[in-house]
């Protein structure tokens, strides 16, 4: 799990260093639901992120989520740290 935690880190540049408002800069252009995905908005969906860290990765993924037009949403963390 660190081994992925620390590529995704990486690659999208969300070391720790960033603070919390440049994290949020950041995470706000990472999450995005393609076009060609066609999510039903009477289904609920279920995010899953394995560990609970601040509320930022949530926020971005439910707005990105909410502006594709879901309205019923549940997240699903299994750690937090």
């Amino acid at each position: 799990r660190e081994l992925i935690a620390g590529e995704l880190s990486r690659r999208y540049g969300l070391q720790k260093r960033f603070n919390r408002q440049d994290r949020h800069h950041k995470l706000k252009r990472t999450f995005l639901v393609r076009d060609d995905i066609d999510l039903d908005s009477k289904q609920r969906q279920v995010p899953v992120d394995y560990m609970f860290t601040t509320d930022l990765t949530h926020n971005a993924c439910t707005v990105a989520l909410r502006k594709s037009g879901v309205k019923g949403l549940n997240v699903l963390t299994s750690r937090y740290g």
